[in-house]
C-alpha cells in the first residue's frame, strides 16, 4: 500500500458488502454485522468520511489470536474479543482459564491411573513454585497476603486466584495447562466450608521427595477447623463471665442439665457422643454444630445462650469450635 492508498473515500455500508461477498461471514457475525461496522468506523474520519486502510492494516497486523480471543486466554485489553464489550447477544462468552471454575479431586477416591497423572502435575507445580519463590519462606510470606482467618483457613477460590496470578505467564504461554492447576490444588485437604490450611501449601511445594508428594495424596488426614463464618448467623454477641447473671447461671445449668440426660443417657462413650454433635462430620464442633444439635434434640435455646454456653464452658479458648481432646 503506497501513501495515496492510506485513506481512500468509502462509504462504511459499501465496504460491509464487499467484505460479506470476498469472505465467508459466519452466520451469528452476519446478523450482528454492527460490530464489524463499529470496527471499521473507528479507523473513518467522521469529516471527511476517508477510511484510514494503513491505520487498520496495522491494527490487524498487531493482533495477536493467541492472546486476544477466548481460546484460555485472559483478555490483554478491554477493546479484545474475549473482554466481553463484543460478545454477542444471546451467545454465551466461551470460558478462559482466568474466568472457567476448577474442580478440585479428592486423590484419596480417585483411580490409580488419574492419580498418577495428577502427581506428576503436582510435580511440575511444585517446581514451577520453587523456581518462582527459591525459599519455602518466601511463599509463606506471599501466601500470607491472601486472605484466611483465624484458624489459617485458606478458601478454595482465594487459593484459586493466587495459584492463577502466580501462573500468569505460563498460562497464557500454555507452559501451564488448567489440569495442572486442578491437580496442584487437588494435593490439599479442604474441609467441608470449602477451605484448605493456608500453613500446609508451602512445606508441600517445597518437598523434593516425590514419594513423600505421592503418600500425601493417599493419605487421609483430618481437614482444617471450620472457618468463623461457620457461626456467624449465631451472632456476635457474647457475655462474658463477669457480665452473667444468676438468672443466665441458672439458664445455663439447665441446657447442660438437659443435655446431660438426653445425649448421656447411658454409660459415657464419648467419641460416640462427640460424633453424634458433630453434625457435618469434619471432625470438630462447631457453634452451628452444636445449635444443631440442641434442636435435633429438642432442647430449645437462643443464640445468644448458645453463644455464651460455648464461650464460657466448652470453647474456653474462643476458637470457635471445639475438637475431640476438648471434648
Amino acid at each position: 500500500m503506497n501513501d495515496a492508498d492510506k485513506s481512500l473515500t468509502v462509504d462504511p455500508n459499501h465496504l460491509m458488502r464487499i467484505i460479506e461477498k470476498r469472505v465467508e461471514v459466519p452466520h451469528q457475525l452476519r446478523e450482528h454485522k454492527d460490530m464489524l461496522y463499529d470496527y471499521i468506523r473507528e479507523f473513518c474520519d467522521d469529516q471527511t468520511g476517508k477510511i484510514h486502510y494503513a491505520v487498520m492494516a496495522r491494527d490487524l497486523q498487531q493482533f495477536n489470536f493467541d492472546k486476544e480471543t477466548n481460546f484460555g486466554i485472559v483478555p490483554r485489553s478491554a477493546q479484545s474479543i474475549s473482554s466481553g464489550k463484543h460478545s454477542i447477544q444471546a451467545v454465551d462468552p466461551k470460558r478462559t482459564v482466568f474466568n472457567s471454575n476448577f474442580d478440585v479431586y479428592d486423590t484419596k477416591r480417585i483411580p490409580q491411573n488419574q492419580l498418577e497423572q495428577i502427581e506428576k502435575r503436582v510435580v511440575k507445580m511444585n517446581r514451577l513454585f520453587r523456581d518462582k519463590f527459591k525459599t519455602e519462606a518466601n511463599l509463606q510470606a506471599s501466601l500470607q497476603k491472601v486472605p484466611a482467618d483465624a484458624n489459617q483457613n485458606l478458601n478454595v477460590d482465594d487459593f484459586k486466584a493466587f495459584v492463577v496470578e502466580q501462573c500468569r505467564e505460563e498460562l497464557i504461554e500454555r507452559k501451564v495447562s488448567k489440569q495442572d492447576v486442578e491437580s496442584f490444588m487437588s494435593a490439599f485437604t479442604f474441609n467441608n466450608h470449602g477451605a484448605t490450611c493456608v500453613e500446609k501449601v508451602a512445606p508441600l511445594v517445597f518437598e523434593t521427595d516425590v514419594n513423600k508428594v505421592a503418600t500425601n495424596l493417599t493419605t487421609r488426614v483430618r481437614a482444617n477447623p471450620p472457618p468463623a463464618l461457620a457461626n456467624e448467623d449465631l451472632g456476635t454477641t457474647v457475655r462474658g463471665a463477669d457480665k452473667i447473671d444468676n438468672e443466665v447461671n441458672k439458664r445455663m445449668r439447665g441446657l447442660l442439665e438437659q443435655i446431660e440426660n438426653k445425649v448421656f443417657d447411658s454409660k459415657p462413650r464419648f467419641y460416640h457422643v462427640f460424633k453424634q454433635m458433630d453434625m457435618d462430620n469434619d471432625g470438630y464442633i462447631s457453634y452451628k454444630d452444636f445449635e444443631q444439635h440442641l434442636e435435633k434434640n429438642k432442647i430449645f435455646a437462643s443464640k445468644d445462650e448458645i453463644v455464651t454456653l460455648m464461650h464460657n464452658v466448652l470453647d474456653t479458648e474462643q476458637k470457635g469450635y471445639i475438637d475431640f481432646t476438648t471434648f
